[in-house]
């Protein structure tokens, strides 16, 4: 069924389309037509245009709550919305077929985006990006080249600036999407996992019609170092503050061409994972003065050593960081003993060093680090984590802002998980994960009566050693509401036969989120941390 009235504003954003009081009418409209979340996040949206400091942060915290807590809604019109899940939304239009699209509403890089899946050349669904612009994307699935270009010509005319193509493009269909003229109003354009070499790369870094892009993402390719070397060398990416890259395998050479290059120098978020560079790539890094507005920085699984941390963690032009990924390298307690006594580290507020086989010593250096106590998240998962790191972690003053703490398969039992529970520094923590941890029922108890923990709003704890007595004090706290109103969500998965086999009724009676099993030894898990 048809919005009434609908059309005669989406014509006055056509012709106005610098006018967002005319958007602003429209959300009252959309309210009044079975929609109130969705006009909720566009206004709240809309009002960061005139927060800046403390309140921007403020209010893009109350659109993630807004999003957390609504995974999904109905309208009164056969529209169907899923925000954090991707649906599909159908749009009628009289004797048309209807148009499958799908939206999605997320905070990336700090700001409001809704992307838009469209499964169709023929874009009468651009009624919808005018609708939601400026914060709408596109996302391009399943749709040959000649749709696609369809889809990029609707696009640049409603005025969208966000362009996401998952298709396995290949490399020659992205030569032809590099020369389309409709790409020169992007400011952000992801290609990942699109089948693109080394030419795809290359006819990228030579396209005129990318000069306003801010943000590229090209992960999960295969562009080489030859293909990293040519995007470091485009002057017509010169206006990229973001740069994707991880998975693609561009190695040391890669690495430097990148740290070198002056058209890169306005780079805040570089993501570098899986891509081999070695020590000597991070050294690249470290010592180039043009990376020296890098705030967000990923070099997980790049088989750094205590060596290549030792360079970064001493660098002068790394001094803004706020998040470090070192996920799955080699850095061991001596690498890590580094990183906590970095005071060019000060500024960071998130730090992952996962999979690293960090060891209580390392644990007990970062947690007496008083160069880390502005971090809100730390992740620490997949080590050798026992009682006297948890117990370090937990009598830390310096740790005292941490809202998100991964502590998954380490073995801290329920000692560890007792200090956790007891520390009067981890008030603040609303994520704890402490999963494969050999807790027992003492330990879950311990942290199911905390109060100092009474703020969490997710607790992971599944493959733990817990009987009866441990899961029921689990379903004590499992939708708990905290202070600021937020309710708590235990996830688990139980190791024991028992309960999955001879009490599934009351297992699937809890409302909580399985943690899949394919997660398992995979970089953050819980996806407690923000993608750069």
């Amino acid at each position: 069924m048809a919005i009434p009235k609908i059309e005669g504003f989406l014509q006055a954003i056509r012709e106005q389309p610098e006018n967002n009081d005319i958007r602003l009418i429209l959300y009252d409209l959309l309210e009044d037509n079975g929609l109130p979340l969705l006009t909720k996040f566009l206004r709240g949206a809309a009002a960061l245009n005139n927060l800046q400091g403390d309140e921007r942060e403020r209010q893009i915290a109350s659109l993630t709550t807004l999003l957390r807590e609504n995974p999904s809604w109905r309208g009164d019109n056969n529209i169907n919305i899923f925000i954090l899940q991707i649906d599909t939304l159908q749009i009628d239009r009289g004797n048309n077929p209807v148009i499958n699209i799908i939206v999605r509403a997320e905070i990336l890089d700090q700001n409001p985006i809704l992307f838009v899946d469209e499964r169709v050349g023929d874009i009468r669904a651009r009624d919808l990006l005018l609708l939601l612009a400026p914060y709408s994307s596109v996302r391009v699935r399943e749709v040959d080249m000649e749709n696609i270009e369809n889809v990029l010509k609707n696009s640049a005319s409603a005025g969208i600036l966000n362009l996401a193509i998952n298709e396995d493009l290949g490399d020659a269909e992205v030569r032809i999407l590099a020369a389309s003229p409709h790409l020169a109003g992007l400011t952000s354009l992801n290609l990942a996992d699109n089948g693109i070499g080394t030419g795809g790369a290359v006819a990228l870094a030579a396209s005129p019609h990318l000069t306003r892009l801010t943000r590229l993402d090209v992960e999960f390719n295969d562009i080489g170092y030859v293909g990293a070397t040519a995007l470091a060398a485009s002057p017509h990416l010169a206006g990229l503050t973001g740069l994707y890259i991880g998975h693609n395998g561009i190695g040391t050479v890669g690495a430097a061409a990148l740290a070198t290059s002056p058209y890169l120098a306005r780079l805040t978020h570089l993501a570098l994972g899986h891509n081999e560079i070695g020590d000597v790539g991070a050294a690249a890094l470290a010592t180039s003065p043009l990376l020296a507005r890098l705030t967000h920085l990923d070099v997980a699984a790049n088989g750094l050593g205590a060596a290549g941390v030792a360079t970064l963690a001493a660098s002068p032009y790394l001094a803004q960081l706020t998040s470090l990924n070192l996920w799955g390298n080699r850095l061991s307690d001596a690498g890590t003993t580094t990183i906590a006594a970095s005071p060019l580290l000060a500024r960071l507020t998130h730090l992952d060093v996962g999979g690293n086989g960090i060891g209580n010593t390392g644990t007990t250096a970062l947690a007496a680090s008083p160069h880390l106590a502005g971090l809100t998240g730390l992740y620490i998962g997949h080590n050798l984590i026992g009682t006297v790191g948890a117990a370090a972690l937990a009598t830390s003053p310096y740790l005292a802002r941490l809202t998100h703490l991964a502590l998954g398969y380490n073995e801290i039992g329920d000692a560890g998980a007792a200090a956790l529970a007891a520390s009067s520094y981890l008030t603040c923590l609303t994520n704890l994960d402490v999963e494969s941890n050999g807790i027992g029922t003492e330990g879950a108890v311990a942290i199911a009566q905390s109060s100092q923990l009474s703020g969490l709003t997710s607790l992971n704890v599944a493959r733990n050693r817990l009987n009866e007595a441990g899961w029921a004090a689990l379903r004590e706290i499992n939708n708990r509401v905290s202070a600021g109103g937020e309710r708590l969500e235990v996830h688990y998965r139980s190791d024991s036969r028992r309960l999955e086999e001879d009490e599934p009724q009351k297992v699937r009676s809890w409302q909580r989120r399985v943690v899949d099993e394919t997660n398992k030894g995979a970089p953050d898990p819980t996806g407690m941390f923000p993608q750069i």
